[in-house]
């Protein structure tokens, strides 16, 4: 998300939609039993994401790795 401060409005940017698609998608490859079983996959992909994804955004590394640069 991001603010705009031209107009005040807070706006969900293309990528992050894009990020959203990508997630339901996968989840929607598995036959749930429960919604801890959901839960648990949804972990495991956003560990994915932040931890071994490489971002273009961030230039082609992992948001872990972005965050180690700065810490």
């Amino acid at each position: 998300m991001f603010f705009n401060q031209n107009d005040g409005v807070i706006r969900q940017s293309s990528q992050l939609k894009q990020n959203q698609r990508e997630m339901v998608l996968w989840l929607a490859c598995d036959d749930f039993a429960s919604i801890a079983e959901v839960q648990e996959t949804a972990t495991q992909w956003l560990w994915i994401y932040n931890n071994e994804r490489p971002h273009m955004g961030l230039g082609g590394i992992t948001a872990k790795q972005k965050l180690a640069l700065h810490a």
